[in-house]
């Protein structure tokens, strides 16, 4: 395959020492001034028939390197060279993206033209708030480009349903998605790639410039991507305590809502060790009667409190009330009532002689897990906690259930596992297992494939169809269109 196919596709790895013919070698090391900072946009050189395609694909790829500048010279090139208003109008709208600005409505184009615009569109509404067309004008995008087979649109717009699956709390399937990418896509797409992988909490995630790690351990990240540096600074302060808290992530922070913002809702997901006990992603810091905040489990090793006063441990689900109780005794602004208290923690209302022994019961639990220095008040009003010189511990109330539990195992095997496959990993019956993917097939979210001892579950995404290596690879391609 020529350098100027391979970019054509996305890979971008060829124009560093392009093949083929004479006149093709001309093209590719044109568009490859085009598509990095080596030389100013240039298209003398290039084919006429060939300049506007090729600063189409310069412009995803300075998109990739971050490169707003870049951005500018092309649209101003695409302009020279009579290109299409609407090609300079896509390329002004991936700049202003990158810019944190909204991008332009959506407008004319061709088939490719179409599909970024549609994917512009999908993280504009995903910065504004609105999930849900966000999550519309990905799916569309994305079917798009798997329909016109444009293979490198498919890289794109896969990479942005992925981002917007996951802001809509279901990292589950973004890393299923991202996890699939990474094994095809080439080398420039990885960066974007690898930085959403880690945003769902996925620990493979290999090296990359956006790195989330990095912000999780509260190191300074420069980032030219406005959406990245937005959820990088969230993460941030969802790891220090001390910095003042964005305005989206408030409410989350001062525990007065439980789902994690969508900037944070992979790093927030519990893990689970082989026994089926789970290790808090999020903690609660509590510094004084009604004075607390939730933060990642990345900042536990930054707060200045003895080890003793960090409550780091594993519970199984039915182990989780003691820090329940904790939690909402520690974000509460004064005593609880006691009837009230019970009813957060059970779901139901509380009677005296019946449930007096069982609240008891669960207070004793809860002064168990508390050192010293720390206490659990009663008083007419209510129970209060006093965390001494400070206290942190687990917030099973940003956990996820057995359900959530079941999908998030299924996206790590590649999106497939059998019934004893995920109820070894995590420490339950078959039998249990069963009772929930039998909900989720019928929902939609899995299938069941084969049938008997030889039948297991496979994670469904009704929009993305998984690009496998032999379909995205250069052979692939070429058998597809020939």
């Amino acid at each position: 395959m020529s350098a100027w196919d391979a970019a054509m596709r996305g890979d971008f790895h060829g124009l560093m020492d392009p093949g083929g013919g004479e006149a093709d070698a001309l093209d590719a090391q044109a568009l490859l001034a085009l598509a990095t900072d080596r030389a100013p946009p240039d298209v003398d050189s290039m084919r006429a028939a060939r300049a506007q395609r090729g600063l189409r694909v310069a412009a995803l790829r300075a998109l990739l390197d971050e490169d707003e500048a870049r951005l500018s010279a092309i649209g101003e090139a695409q302009r020279a060279v009579g290109a299409p208003a609407s090609a300079a109008a896509i390329t002004e709208g991936w700049r202003r993206l990158m810019r944190g600005e909204p991008a332009a409505p959506d407008g004319d184009a061709d088939g490719p033209g179409r599909i970024e615009l549609v994917a512009q569109r999908a993280l504009g509404l995903l910065e504004a708030g609105d999930v849900e067309e966000a999550t519309t004008h990905a799916r569309r995008a994305t079917r798009m480009a798997r329909t016109e087979g444009f293979v490198f649109l498919e890289y794109l717009a896969s990479i942005v349903l992925a981002r917007v699956r996951r802001h809509a709390g279901s990292p589950h399937l973004a890393a299923r998605i991202l996890s699939t990418l990474a094994r095809v896509a080439p080398g420039p797409w990885r960066g974007w790639i690898d930085y959403e992988l880690a945003m769902t909490g996925e620990a493979s995630a290999g090296p990359h410039r956006w790195t989330a790690t990095r912000a999780l351990h509260g190191e300074a990240v420069e980032v030219r991507f406005a959406p990245a540096a937005r959820e990088l600074a969230a993460i941030t302060a969802a790891c220090r305590p001390a910095l003042a808290a964005p305005p989206a992530m408030r409410a989350w922070l001062e525990g007065r809502v439980t789902d994690a913002p969508g900037a944070v809702v992979g790093l927030s997901q519990p893990a689970v060790d082989g026994g089926g006990r789970e290790w808090a992603g999020v903690f609660v810091l509590a510094t004084g009667p009604g004075r607390a905040r939730r933060l990642l489990r990345a900042g536990l090793d930054g707060l200045a409190l003895p080890e003793s006063h960090r409550l780091d441990e594993p519970y199984k689900l039915n182990q989780a009330r003691p820090f329940l109780l904790l939690a909402e005794l520690a974000f509460a602004p004064g005593p609880v009532a006691v009837s009230a208290l019970f009813e957060r923690i059970y779901g139901f209302g509380y009677q005296p002689t019946r449930h007096g022994a069982v609240l008891r019961m669960l207070v004793r639990r809860a002064r168990e897990k508390i050192p010293e220095g720390a206490s659990i008040e009663r008083g007419d009003d209510g129970l209060w906690l006093d965390p001494g010189p400070g206290l942190a511990f687990p917030d099973p109330r940003c956990g996820v259930g057995l359900e959530g539990l079941v999908l998030r195992s299924l996206a790590s095997r590649d999106g497939k596992a059998s019934a004893s496959e995920l109820a070894d990993a995590l420490g339950v019956s078959s039998r249990t297992v069963q009772t929930i993917v039998k909900g989720l097939v019928e929902d939609g979210v899995c299938e069941v494939v084969g049938k008997g001892r030889a039948s297991h579950y496979k994670l469904e995404d009704t929009t993305f169809w998984e690009p496998t290596i032999e379909r995205m690879s250069p052979r692939g391609v070429a058998a597809a269109e020939r």
